[in-house]
């Protein structure tokens, strides 16, 4: 199994580069905030398995007492930028007194850390990024 920090994650039309913290949707840059991100790596790592509020918060915010309410705030945004229930698109589900669990397939592929789609060009914060239209 390749090193999850170089791990490739593709879902639907997304694809999670992990080590680069960038997601890209159809090959565009999504803007996430780096929560959000670590909230979606979390659930897309395990994908299929109910993952606890208390696991989440302690990846995303280690020694940092959270509110569960600023877990939703991060849960919904997600949804949100991945158009999660619009269409047949549905990633992420509320398990009620659990935690949640990312539903959609998952494909898994390791590449080497300095490959970069062809075309690539920087956000702005030297993030790499593909150039795409808004």
């Amino acid at each position: 199994m390749s090193d999850p920090e170089n791990a490739t994650l593709t879902f639907g039309p997304f694809r999670l580069y992990v080590r680069e913290r960038r997601l890209e949707r159809d090959g565009c840059f999504v803007q996430l905030g780096s929560r959000a991100f670590d909230v979606l790596v979390a659930l897309v790592e395990q994908a299929g398995e109910v993952v606890s509020k208390q696991e989440l918060t302690a990846y995303v915010w280690p020694d940092t007492v959270v509110e569960e309410s600023g877990l939703r705030v991060h849960v919904a945004g997600l949804r949100k930028v991945l158009g999660d229930g619009q269409g047949n698109g549905r990633y992420i589900t509320n398990v009620p007194g659990r935690g949640y669990c990312f539903v959609a397939p998952v494909l898994r592929a390791g590449r080497p850390p300095s490959a970069m789609p062809a075309g690539a060009a920087t956000d702005g914060n030297g993030a790499k990024r593909s150039a795409c239209k808004a």
